[in-house]
């Protein structure tokens, strides 16, 4: 059964009507919210969406409330005086469209999206939601990570290969991979080198009407062997890889294979084991965020009698799981258990 908050977003539109919109709370609303809607009043807002032009109107509340005109709400946009009901029109923030999108490096950046447009529509989400657009770059083959961990609305996160301003190929969209918060979406995928495009978009015409507007984009980067774990067992050999870390609780030069996993929000129990492995005493070590600036928090023996690593992970984010050799002069086969 689908969780009642995106039972009818895009991925599940047919759950709505043709001419129905998902409302905040899971439900199919009409496309557009009126202006009797409990939740919002015209009176919040300076612009409205003509429903019947299907496009944001320039008309004053004044002047719709003399013509006896009831239309939807709509909201402000930046570098659009003549259809704003605002003396002042609100700055465009770099970011608000692809020409202008600001680079991220590692760690977070954020972005104010009340007075920002809709340029793009994500292939997981649906139109009229505000956006920002950010860049980044791969300077050698990479596994990266990304997310909207921090932002106060139903995010939807795309992206693109290339510069924004290019519209390259789209290489992921993400959108509630975790049900419990719908804010967070997110992306990991190794890499070759490169500039990147990543979209953060509300999800619907109803976040951008009721918002919030607060973007944090997060982004963390790893081992290009590091490979995301997409089941409950798999298996390796440290005798083909290269020393990439240094365990706490073993000796160093030990080489290892990285894995990453993905952790929703609020601790994340993770039990680890190589108990299945004869003859190489693995040892199991775990590590969060951006691989090469932070040090394993957990580390044990791949196998200890029948437990191997135990433990909790603070999600949501990305945790490198590193299976190493006890010292450099060990290495072996192994099967890893989750």
């Amino acid at each position: 059964m689908l969780p009642a908050a995106v039972a009818c977003s895009k991925v599940h539109q047919f759950y709505c009507e043709a001419d129905e919109s998902c409302g905040l709370d899971g439900t199919c609303v009409a496309a557009f919210f009126a202006c009797a809607n409990d939740d919002v009043t015209c009176e919040e807002f300076g612009r409205r969406y003509d429903s019947s032009a299907g496009a944001l109107a320039g008309v004053c509340l004044g002047e719709e409330e003399a013509a006896g005109v009831e239309p939807a709400c709509g909201y402000e946009i930046c570098g659009d005086l003549e259809t704003e009901c605002l003396e002042v029109d609100p700055a465009c923030l770099p970011g608000d469209q692809a020409s202008d999108a600001p680079s991220i490096t590692t760690g977070s950046v954020e972005f104010d999206l009340s007075a920002a447009r809709d340029d793009f529509t994500p292939t997981c989400g649906e139109s009229f939601g505000r956006d920002a657009y950010f860049e980044f770059t791969v300077t050698a083959r990479e596994t990266v990570y990304l997310d909207t961990w921090g932002s106060d609305f139903r995010a939807v996160l795309t992206v693109r290969r290339g510069s924004c301003p290019t519209d390259g190929e789209m290489l992921g969209c993400s959108v509630a991979p975790c049900a419990d918060d719908l804010t967070l979406a997110s992306f990991a995928r190794t890499l070759d080198p490169g500039t990147y495009c990543a979209i953060v978009d509300q999800l619907s015409y109803a976040d951008a009407i009721l918002g919030g507007f607060h973007v944090k984009l997060r982004l963390f980067r790893g081992p290009a062997t590091a490979t995301v774990l997409s089941a409950n067992m798999t298996s390796g050999d440290t005798c083909a890889a290269t020393d990439v870390t240094a365990s706490s609780c073993a000796a160093a030069g030990g080489k290892d294979v990285v894995y990453a996993l993905l952790a929703c929000p609020g601790p994340q129990p993770i039990r680890a084991d190589t108990c299945a492995t004869s003859g190489f005493p693995a040892v199991l070590s775990v590590r969060e965020k951006d691989f090469a600036t932070t040090e394993d928090f957990l580390c044990a023996p791949g196998c200890n009698g029948t437990t191997g690593l135990e433990g909790s992970l603070p999600g949501p984010g990305i945790f490198w799981l590193s299976v190493d050799g006890p010292d450099a002069a060990t290495c072996g086969s192994f099967e890893l258990h989750l």
